[in-house]
């Protein structure tokens, strides 16, 4: 029997220049019991939670190869829900970094998930059309909901009936559940083309809805009594609600509503659409719209005393969606947005989390009590990522650094412990290599550019017309002395 040779196998150890996947969404977390300063993302396989005051990653999640496509934070904040693509739901405790539990839910990617009102049940759906029901302090499903003909776009509880779903789809349908019949005791049909998402607003009184359009649909929810199911349908009299449409509330961005996202405690809705603008929309309680309802019809009656042609109608006089809402200042951003959260704090200040495309996270606040109040970016994670693809990597002799290129910059890493030393704004990087001493870099741009990096003070020392077109590799000679 011959000699044989032995080959190492090489295994992946850590992954690095993520900040926020471009696939899932972010959501607020609670770490150490601070709330609106974490939150938790996706990065490929992994979930990653950052301290957006500090840029620091605090916490990482992994679960095996699958790429994440949903997170939702449980109501008190101790445990995430995270959906994989081949539709696996795994619930982690934040302050242990376990699992706790795994459901096999769907079988292609999670669309959507949201907790109840006490974080018990969670409901989920996925790009199979189906919406899943999940015990989750029995660890098992409770139920499976099917008959939407197309993916899931969003899927909810409501508050005030706890044992009531609410899910939409691309089908155009939005469709309310009984999960202990597991049967569809209600369809909205009202839309013409995809609905991409809905929520409810001020404990359940407003349900709000997205679709292609430049207009959010707002249907009103009102308890079904005796006496008003009289002379109904008999799928409507058996309904414990009525849901009507009120009206529209117009977009002033463009495109398709993209996301739907309603705070906690559903008083601040925020939506955006192909354009860089998040909207903004308060909705008052019941005794500030009625006061606003009285300070209106005080002016029509003053109106109607100056003008003696003006008379107002019945209409005029009864609650409208300008008493019940109000739009507040729209968020303009620098990029492409993936997703966004939204959390009111105890002195009525909102922070908007934004997670753009370009592997970029910022942090918005917003005060919504002043009346001219601006929103303002506090906290923005970008040094921890390249926001285009990355061209080019290279070690130092002793293998502790890392350089990498990309479109616009040159980073420098420890290899250690994957985090950013020196960002350095370059151009488009196509080579890049340490030279002997490993204190400079020497990149190769695009555009044909030889640069001299010094990495101790992060700045480029000496440019060299080198080529007239792309710079595609570097090499050192064999006395180290010329490239």
């Amino acid at each position: 029997m011959g000699l044989t040779k032995q080959y190492l196998a090489f295994q992946p150890v850590a992954s690095f220049n993520l900040i926020a996947s471009g696939r899932a969404n972010v959501a607020f977390v609670s770490v150490g019991g601070v709330d609106g300063r974490f939150v938790a993302v996706a990065a490929a396989e992994k979930v990653l939670v950052w301290n957006t005051r500090l840029g620091e990653k605090v916490l990482e999640l992994t679960r095996d190869k699958q790429e994440v496509s949903y997170v939702r934070a449980s109501p008190d904040g101790k445990h995430l829900a995270v959906g994989y693509t081949d539709g696996v739901i795994e619930v982690f405790e934040l302050e242990s970094r376990k699992s706790v539990c795994t459901f096999a839910a769907h079988r292609s990617a999670i669309s959507a998930m949201n907790y109840d009102l006490i974080g018990m049940k969670l409901v989920s759906g996925g790009l199979d059309n189906d919406v899943v029901v999940s015990d989750v302090v029995a660890q098992a499903g409770k139920c499976r909901l099917v008959g939407h003909n197309a993916p899931i776009t969003e899927a909810c509880f409501m508050q005030r009936y706890h044992d009531v779903v609410i899910s939409c789809s691309k089908d155009t349908q939005i469709k309310f559940w009984n999960i202990e019949t597991q049967s569809c005791f209600k369809t909205i049909v009202d839309h013409r083309t995809e609905v991409w998402g809905v929520v409810l607003m001020r404990n359940d009184d407003f349900l709000v809805a997205g679709s292609n359009d430049s207009q959010l649909s707002v249907y009103k929810i009102v308890e079904n009594s005796g006496q008003e199911a009289v002379g109904e349908l008999e799928s409507e009299a058996s309904s414990p609600f009525r849901c009507s449409q009120i009206g529209n509330i117009q977009r002033s961005g463009f495109g398709r509503t993209i996301n739907l996202i309603a705070e906690g405690g559903g008083q601040i809705l925020g939506c955006h659409g192909t354009d860089r603008k998040i909207e903004l929309f308060y909705f008052y309680s019941v005794d500030e719209a009625l006061a606003r309802l009285t300070k209106r019809l005080k002016k029509l009656d003053t109106k109607a005393k100056n003008d003696q042609a003006a008379s107002s109608s019945s209409a005029d006089r009864q609650l409208s969606l300008t008493d019940e809402i109000k739009r507040l200042p729209a968020i303009v951003v620098p990029e492409k947005i993936k997703s966004f959260d939204l959390l009111l704090g105890s002195r009525d200040e909102l922070r908007v989390c934004v997670s753009y495309v370009k592997n970029i996270v910022q942090m918005y606040t917003l005060n919504v009590a002043e009346k001219h109040a601006e929103p303002k970016a506090i906290h923005t994670l970008r040094q921890q990522g390249h926001p285009t693809e990355v061209r080019a990597v290279g070690f130092s002799s002793d293998n502790l650094a890392v350089a990498s290129g990309s479109g616009e910059s040159l980073k420098l890493w420890n290899r250690a412990t994957q985090s950013c030393l020196r960002t350095v704004e370059t151009g488009y990087v196509v080579s890049c290599c340490f030279v002997p001493g490993d204190r400079h870099v020497l990149v190769g741009l695009k555009t044909g550019q030889l640069l001299i990096v010094d990495i101790v003070i992060g700045e480029v020392i000496e440019r060299i017309e080198a080529h007239a077109k792309e710079l595609w590799s570097i090499v050192l000679t064999p006395d180290q002395r010329g490239c």
